[in-house]
């Protein structure tokens, strides 16, 4: 009796020692498992800041089309010359307004009349500039190489497209709110389509038709504030 304990201990730390293997085997397997789980939010993470870094990438590089638009804006802002041109034509306009009606400012500032008459007045200098480069490609080849229509960044058939465009809505502005200054603005339109092919050539009447047309903007916008 005092050694009968013994007859059931050993078979339970024999099962123990039996099962001793399985379960270093299982706690091995589990251990894997949490290996390869952990191996595998790696990759995820991976995989994951591996498609934001080629996002970032095609942000940076553009797409084809996206590289397209801007190569074309870019081109038709140097060919208008825009940006050389805003500011100071800017200037001249509110002067223009300011000498002839300066005691109603906050009136005509606001009006249809003076808002067309500066759309119209940045239209045709934008146009200008475009038709004149037109007019100059073969000069521009040797003078100016860098030029949109020169480095083919804008065709010409584009640029002719766009002028097109711009003198469309300057006409539709005069018809609609300047109609009484036609003669005004649509004088100066064929003057800035004459100058080149034409009156470029001649020496003293090239020089007074631009002066002329750029004259003309201070009675055309001063009258458009008097409406």
């Amino acid at each position: 009796m005092r050694f009968s304990f013994l007859l059931w201990i050993f078979p339970i730390l024999g099962s123990g020692f039996t099962l001793l293997p399985f379960i270093k085997v299982s706690n091995l397997m589990v251990h894997k498992n949490k290996m390869n789980d952990k191996q595998a939010v790696r990759e995820l993470t991976m995989q994951k800041l591996t498609k934001i870094d080629d996002f970032k990438l095609h942000l940076r590089e553009g797409s084809p089309l996206r590289t397209f638009i801007s190569k074309k804006v870019k081109g038709f802002s140097e060919l208008s010359r825009i940006q050389k041109n805003f500011i100071p034509t800017t200037i001249l306009i509110f002067l223009s307004g300011l000498v002839t009606n300066p005691q109603y400012v906050r009136t005509w500032i606001i009006s249809k009349e003076f808002l067309s008459s500066f759309a119209m007045v940045h239209l045709l200098t934008s146009a200008s500039m475009i038709i004149n480069d037109v007019y100059d490609v073969n000069i521009d080849k040797i003078n100016n190489p860098q030029r949109p229509l020169v480095t083919k960044t804008v065709s010409i058939k584009e640029a002719l497209g766009m002028f097109a465009f711009l003198v469309s809505i300057y006409c539709i502005l005069g018809f609609n709110y300047l109609s009484v200054l036609t003669p005004i603005w649509f004088t100066s339109l064929l003057g800035i389509i004459l100058y080149t092919p034409i009156f470029k050539r001649i020496p003293l009447v090239k020089n007074l038709l631009c002066s002329s047309i750029v004259t003309m903007v201070i009675p055309f916008v001063g009258y458009s504030t008097v409406f």
